[in-house]
């Protein structure tokens, strides 16, 4: 991380102004139930941001190479060092494979495999539910369904995300769902 004009050196550095600043809020809490929603709703958001960029983390740590761990899976890394079960770092390694860019093996940088989502996630619009709900929707899909409508697909359902709850997503995938079967446009 770059020196900027708060004095912040690390990325350490970051975290702990994050960190006091938590402190900071909770003698400042609300009185009032409308006014406590209106905190809750942008810590909600802010948490989505620290989610999509744990995201970024995980996969920095994905692709360190094996002797920085001792030859341990990044599985196994993930969850010792944050104190979470091995499928749980699991699925955070696979989330953060399809939202976050990489390298092929030659060195070059790819974007993300789901990159409307990936950034809904950067921005906190959407949370991990969300993402569930998309990734599963792509991964469902029949086989026939071509590239540039799964790529319209992901962009549609990433949109919509910002605006309705998880399982309101769900619905508007099934619905989603049915005009990208193979053949649903054929003219016959």
């Amino acid at each position: 991380m770059r020196s900027s004009s708060e004095g912040l050196v690390t990325a350490a550095d970051a975290v702990a102004v994050i960190d006091a600043a938590l402190d900071g809020l909770a003698v400042l809490l609300p009185d009032s139930g409308t006014a406590a929603l209106g905190v809750l709703r942008e810590l909600e958001r802010v948490q989505r941001r620290v989610t999509g960029l744990g995201y970024r983390l995980i996969r920095v740590v994905a692709e360190a190479p094996g002797e920085e761990f001792g030859g341990q899976r990044s599985r196994d890394v993930l969850a010792d060092a944050l104190r979470i079960t091995p499928k749980e770092a699991s699925a955070r390694l696979f989330e953060s494979a399809d939202l976050t860019p990489g390298l092929t093996m030659t060195g070059q940088a790819v974007q993300a495999v789901l990159p409307a989502t990936a950034g809904k996630v950067e921005a906190g619009v959407i949370g991990r539910d969300h993402v569930r709900v998309i990734r599963t929707f792509l991964r469902d899909l029949p086989s026939g369904v071509d590239y540039p409508t799964r790529v319209e697909a992901e962009k549609q359902l990433a949109t919509v995300a910002g605006t309705v709850r998880p399982d309101q997503l769900r619905t508007v995938a099934v619905h989603l769902d049915a005009v990208c079967e193979p053949g649903w446009f054929a003219v016959g």
